[in-house]
């Protein structure tokens, strides 16, 4: 009569329970996140929104500084000066004064000048007064008589061979038949570019209090073209501007300055939206839901793995019962067999008697052997297992397990060869081991090494000691073992593929019994792959003598 071993993973109310409730609350908790996502959206916006309101003060305030530095009063100051120097003395230095209220001396005028020339009209002749021109003078008288009007100051910027467009001031006398003109040094008018862009405040103190050398904050002038003539704040990198908010701010009309039609473009980087924000910024709950999302979701994955280990487990206990109960089921079914024959006194001789007494016997072992190792196991599930570890002489136990496992072997063709303890120096060599855990290792080996490897082959137990450790291997000569399973052939109940296939007996308990009790003892149990087949080999410590 067959018995079908019916299998179903475990089910737990409580498991299932707890399962939905954490599915819920990540459910709640994605609704949370996405919706402190939109609202830090919102705050972004608000931000970004605040940070362009500030890079317009700030370009307003720079434009004021640039109207009062380099507007129509700056330039005609100069002009003025440089006027009355010519137009006292022609230039020299001996009879020429200043007025009482001049705002600046010559020697500070001079400081901005490249320089200084004078037209006369209607000839259009070009004299140079003082320095040098960048320009050919027809260049210039071109650029003014392009301009179509003829009074009052004002100011070309005008393209030289090089990349830096000249700024030249005109002032015109009120004869209108002469002419000066001033370059200035474009050095020069960038240094007071970056005088007034890094050391005076371009944000007001109750916004962005002691802010060093207005830090953070991208200034620049470009010209009508879109020419940058001056930066700064941009930092090593130009690319990271690529995150501000620009804001183009031209200058007004009614300046009649220097930079007359140019744009003023400012940007705040974010780092400071922190600082210059009065209350800072607005604190989201995205990074604790975020926090919350990670650990529920973390949770629930926990679970589902769980579920899954416990339905791996079952399946493969499931399966390790089926094999333990056929490997119970052939010796018993050969003991109930041969007993009854003996029983019923169907024996054909007295050498057949004793042949089927053998198997008896060699059955009985074999199911001993099974029996240690599920109590071994069990004692392994429950942390109950424990050896007991003294000297021992190797190789006289070595002896007694090959003359054991050569009766279980009655009726096989494989061969069992001891090399090693031939000598009285090596049987006198005495280790630390359990004799009965040392026992169940070396059957567990053997009968591994019976199981895979052909039927008629030499299965060789070679022995060797050393000052400090002893090894015994068990070689075969069956296929080996592939790379890639040599580790996991010591996991429990784990089976090779092939062996599988072949309809080979054998329960996946055997190996990992073996390198569990072998590290109980001090030992090592390894795998490797010879010319002959596979090779299992312990080591253990050499007791001292």
């Amino acid at each position: 009569m067959r018995h079908r071993i019916l299998t179903s993973a475990p089910k737990s109310g409580s498991f299932w329970l707890f399962s939905t409730l954490v599915g819920a609350s990540l459910l709640l908790l994605l609704a949370l996140t996405w919706q402190s996502i939109q609202a830090q959206r919102s705050n972004v916006k608000i931000v970004e929104s605040l940070l362009v309101d500030y890079a317009g003060v700030a370009a307003e305030q720079f434009t004021r500084y640039i109207n009062q530095y380099f507007g129509t009063w700056w330039s005609f100051q100069y002009g003025q000066i440089v006027i009355e120097h010519f137009e006292q003395c022609g230039g020299c230095d001996a009879g020429f004064k200043l007025p009482d209220d001049a705002p600046l001396t010559l020697d500070e005028a001079r400081e901005g000048t490249a320089g200084i020339f004078r037209i006369d009209w209607p000839a259009g002749e070009v004299e140079v007064l003082e320095g040098t021109l960048t320009l050919p003078p027809r260049t210039i008288v071109e650029a003014v008589e392009g301009r179509g009007e003829n009074n009052g100051m004002f100011v070309l910027h005008l393209d030289g061979p090089g990349t830096q467009a000249s700024l030249v001031a005109f002032h015109p006398l009120e004869t209108a038949d002469r002419w000066y003109g001033i370059f200035f040094d474009p050095e020069e008018v960038n240094r007071r570019l970056k005088e007034l862009a890094l050391e005076y405040p371009l944000l007001p103190h109750a916004i962005a209090g002691d802010l060093e050398r207005n830090e953070g904050i991208y200034i620049s002038l470009r010209s009508p073209s879109g020419d940058v003539l001056f930066e700064a704040n941009a930092g090593a990198d130009r690319h990271l501007r690529s995150g501000y908010t620009l804001l183009k701010h031209p200058i007004e009309d009614a300046y009649r300055g220097l930079f007359s039609d140019h744009v003023v473009v400012t940007a705040i980087d974010p780092k400071l939206a922190e600082r210059l924000i009065i209350g800072g910024l607005p604190r989201g709950r995205l990074p604790l839901l975020v926090t919350l999302l990670v650990l529920t979701g973390s949770a629930l994955a926990a679970l589902f793995w769980v579920l899954l280990k416990e339905r791996s487990l079952a399946r493969m206990r499931n399966e390790f019962v089926a094999r333990v109960s056929h490997e119970f089921r052939t010796p018993l079914t050969q003991i109930r067999m041969f007993a009854e024959t003996l029983l019923l006194g169907r024996t054909r001789s007295e050498e057949d008697r004793q042949r089927q007494l053998r198997i008896i016997d060699r059955e009985a072992r074999r199911l001993g052997h099974m029996v240690s190792n599920l109590l071994t196991l069990s004692g392994r599930d429950h942390q109950t297992s424990s050896t007991q570890v003294r000297p021992t002489e190797i190789c006289e136990l070595l002896d007694e397990i090959v003359s054991e496992y050569r009766i279980m072997l009655f009726g096989s063709k494989v061969r069992l060869k001891l090399v090693g303890c031939g000598t009285d120096e090596s049987r006198r060599v005495r280790a630390r081991v359990d004799p009965e855990a040392f026992k169940q290792v070396m059957i567990n080996l053997l009968d591994n090494a019976r199981k895979y490897g052909p039927a008629e082959q030499e299965v060789r137990v070679t022995y060797e000691s050393g000052s400090e450790l002893c090894s015994v291997t068990v070689e075969d000569e069956g296929p080996g073992i592939p790379d890639t399973e040599k580790q996991r052939i010591f996991g429990l109940y784990h089976r090779l593929d092939r062996d599988d296939q072949r309809a080979i007996n054998g329960t996946g308990i055997g190996l990992p019994i073996a390198r569990e009790l072998m590290q109980a003892m001090g030992g090592t149990c390894t795998i490797e792959n010879s010319s002959r087949g596979a090779r299992f080999m312990i080591t253990f410590p050499r007791a001292i003598q």
